[in-house]
């Protein structure tokens, strides 16, 4: 079977079995035949995707694009029930607050889709609406200025531990609009289609410590997903490049960070760090 879809980052897929258990796809490079993801959702408990000790064993492999163990899904499997973000948004546009409906008419991207718990129906009086967007991603960003400027983008409501929350955040906030807020998350993806593996990561170890953002990898960085930032690990001296899917960590400002992070090596020997699976990025004074 030949999967017509276009599996990429935050996709859903409904997997076979009882009871319902959604999986979200991650990252936009897969092995042949497969479609790396995390369960999401399971008889109606919200997981952590993050954590891949919630899937099943067999669903585990080694993959060489992310440097170690991933859980995964057959390309068959996932394309049984898919929940197709661009058209589920169209489904669910009706429902959705009317301060998103103005959100996403401002920021008028070239395609926009909806993820997380409105997708499946599983959203409550305080979930988020998951975005993602694709599109100019200057356009898109300065539209979010625009409103913020207008004073309709403001503070999220909710607590995190990993960073204080910093009126300037914009893809992840909540707008006001006709005397409502509804807050929400929005992810500009990179691409639409999935990518052939680009690099073979080699896990080098945990760093602990402090570590520099100098800035963006290259323009735009730190607001698509993944997002990535030139970095010295300062402990080691060693200049690395940050990479992170975890919405908490974008639009980060230059500065020294506290961290934990998973080091790897490419096959060109460039090194690589992500706070995303078993670590954390805390910022300290001087970033904020």
């Amino acid at each position: 079977m030949t999967s017509a879809y276009s599996f990429v980052e935050g996709w859903i897929v409904e997997a076979p079995g009882s009871p319902a258990e959604y999986w979200i796809v991650k990252g936009y490079e897969h092995p042949p035949g497969k479609v790396v993801a995390a369960p999401y959702r399971r008889g109606g408990k919200r997981l952590d995707p993050r954590s891949i000790e919630q899937a099943p064993l067999w669903t585990i492999e080694h993959f060489p694009c992310r440097g170690g163990p991933v859980p995964m899904l057959s390309l068959d499997a996932a394309s049984s029930k898919p929940v197709n973000p661009w058209r589920v948004l169209e489904l669910r546009y009706p429902d959705l607050p009317h301060p998103i409906k103005h959100l996403l008419e401002e920021v008028n991207p070239e395609l926009a889709g909806l993820t997380g718990s409105w997708a499946v129906f599983a959203e409550d009086r305080g979930s988020d609406v998951d975005l993602i967007v694709y599109g100019d991603p200057d356009e898109i960003y300065l539209a979010l200025k625009y409103l913020k400027s207008r004073g309709a983008i403001v503070r999220h409501k909710h607590k995190r531990s990993e960073y204080p929350l910093d009126s300037a955040r914009l893809l992840d906030s909540c707008i006001k609009n006709g005397g409502e807020t509804a807050c929400y998350t929005l992810r500009i993806l990179r691409y639409t289609t999935p990518r052939e593996c680009s690099k073979r990561l080699t896990p080098l170890g945990l760093y602990a410590g402090p570590l520099e953002i100098t800035g963006e990898q290259e323009a735009l960085d730190s607001i698509l997903v993944p997002a990535r930032y030139r970095a010295v690990l300062l402990k080691l001296g060693l200049p690395a490049v940050v990479e992170t899917w975890r919405t908490s960590y974008q639009e980060l400002k230059p500065g020294v960070y506290a961290g934990v992070l998973e080091v790897f090596a490419d096959q060109n020997g460039a090194i690589t760090a992500s706070p995303d699976l078993k670590g954390h990025l805390k910022p300290m004074a001087s970033a904020w």
